[in-house]
């Protein structure tokens, strides 16, 4: 028998590769589909409103004109439907649209802990086999929202007690975490040198240590590196036995490992956190993503000055290791090749500042993981980033100053009644510049959500939604 040429043999496995994609269309032609769409930030980056506006645009279908599938017309009808798992808290979108179209309207609550919702969308397909064999199809979107702190205990599942013990150490010998910590390392002193286990003091010391997190969270500088993430937001799990353990000082000096030393308290439940709270979140959700989008209050870091911004650069970079885990063999174990697809990193708030320095924003953010190295670590996903205003409290306004027209705002503060004009000052264009700015030198003012008449008809008016659901969204709809 004649050898077959490599010319041949090359077109015998494309047109098997073409025989499989046209089988591959045939099947899902009869199935719906279903993307699931993880929404994540750091606390202040605005997820909350950032699903309501998505969601109510996408149902009113409205204000999207970037979108191309609705713009060229392949959606036929946008819907809210049950989700399929029933284990989920509900993300509330009612409520929080009763906020923002109250008579006074005011800004969502946060949302802690994780929560679901299902938008269907009915759609005609774009692909030839698919069009001939169907004239509608649906696609479930399931968007899944939960706090990008847990993320950050991604890095703590390669680390031994031992090992964050003295990451802990080294971090507060620096201010301003130094001054945060004083009354934790008082009572972590006290504790280390009692002789007797006592579950009370144990109990304390965990409250203090997540009080001086919390602090480092919501003071002026705003750090973001905090860890262990569900110690800031512990959902269902606050006051569970998981989430009542400390860091100790001088570890590598405490006396005893016997079962009733604290040494041995912290240091197992310390391991009964990773394997029975982080484990599990990236095992039964985070494996499960398609997509994501990931949320950044990159002016919230401007405003606090270079320690902020350093601290989310570093914070981030633990958020991304999600996305590469080569390193990190008991996650990859744990995605068993699955991968998200596509990751749409967004810088928030983007109505804060004049139309002339949206677009630098978005250019700030793409710096920081330009920074960080090569971008095709992350999983082979296609990544984009952007500034983004999930409901714009602004209006665009010009100043005149020392005889120049410069770009500026019109929006109404939370303590006064009536709009004004506002310029919160440039931001850098370089993240070299960022580095060095200082608290003071960029002011975001705090705003009242605008008053919504009609968005059931009109959708809620935001900057860059339809772009970044473009980008996430438009290879799934054919």
């Amino acid at each position: 028998m004649p050898s077959v040429g490599r010319r041949t043999f090359y077109a015998i496995d494309k047109l098997i590769d073409n025989i499989e994609t046209v089988a591959g269309s045939v099947t899902s032609a009869f199935h719906d589909q279903t993307v699931r769409i993880g929404v994540t930030g750091l606390a202040g980056a605005g997820k909350t409103v950032f699903i309501t506006s998505l969601v109510h645009n996408l149902l009113t279908q409205k204000r999207l004109p970037l979108f191309s599938p609705l713009v060229g017309g392949q959606i036929e009808a946008v819907m809210l439907t049950p989700q399929s798992d029933q284990t989920i808290p509900r993300f509330a979108l009612e409520r929080h649209l009763d906020d923002l179209t109250a008579k006074d309207p005011r800004w969502p609550e946060s949302t802690s802990q994780l929560s679901q919702i299902r938008v269907t969308l009915k759609y005609r397909p774009s692909r030839l086999v698919t069009r001939n064999l169907t004239s509608t199809r649906l696609l479930h979107l399931d968007f899944v929202d939960y706090p990008g702190e847990w993320l950050l205990d991604l890095p703590l599942m390669d680390m031994s007690y031992e090992e964050w013990c003295k990451q802990i150490q080294q971090l507060i010998t620096e201010e301003p975490r130094k001054s945060y910590a004083e009354n934790w390392i008082q009572a972590c002193k006290q504790l280390q040198a009692a002789s007797r286990f006592d579950e009370r003091a144990v109990e304390a010391l965990a409250d203090k240590f997540r009080s001086f997190l919390l602090k480092c969270k919501t003071s002026e500088h705003r750090l973001s590196n905090l860890q262990p993430g569900r110690f800031i937001l512990p959902g269902d799990m606050a006051g569970s036995p998981a989430l009542t353990f400390s860091p100790l000082l001088d570890f590598e000096k405490q006396k005893g490992d016997d079962v009733w030393s604290y040494r041995r308290i912290m240091k197992d439940r310390f391991e009964s956190y990773k394997k029975n709270v982080v484990k599990p979140f990236f095992k039964n959700h985070f494996a499960n993503l398609d997509r994501q989008f990931v949320l950044v209050d990159l002016l919230g870091a401007i405003e606090a000055g270079s320690s902020s911004v350093k601290e989310l650069e570093g914070t981030l970079d633990q958020v991304m290791q999600a996305y590469r885990p080569g390193k990190l063999s008991w996650l990859s174990s744990l995605l068993l090749g699955k991968r998200i697809s596509h990751l749409y990193f967004a810088a928030s708030k983007a109505d804060l500042l004049p139309r002339d320095q949206q677009q630098k924003l978005g250019s700030l953010l793409r710096s920081f993981a330009r920074a960080k190295g090569d971008r095709s670590l992350y999983l082979g996903a296609q990544i984009d980033f952007g500034a983004l205003a999930a409901i714009r409290a602004t209006e665009a306004a010009e100043i005149k100053q020392n005889g120049q027209v410069i770009d500026a705002i019109v929006g109404r503060s939370k303590d006064k009644a009536e709009k004004s004009v506002i310029f919160p000052g440039d931001i850098p264009t370089d993240l070299r510049d960022l580095r060095n700015y200082e608290a003071g030198d960029f002011t975001l003012p705090r705003l009242a959500p605008p008053t919504l008449t009609a968005i059931d008809q009109g959708g809620i008016p935001h900057i860059g939604l339809d772009r970044a659901l473009d980008f996430l969204l438009k290879d799934a709809i054919t």
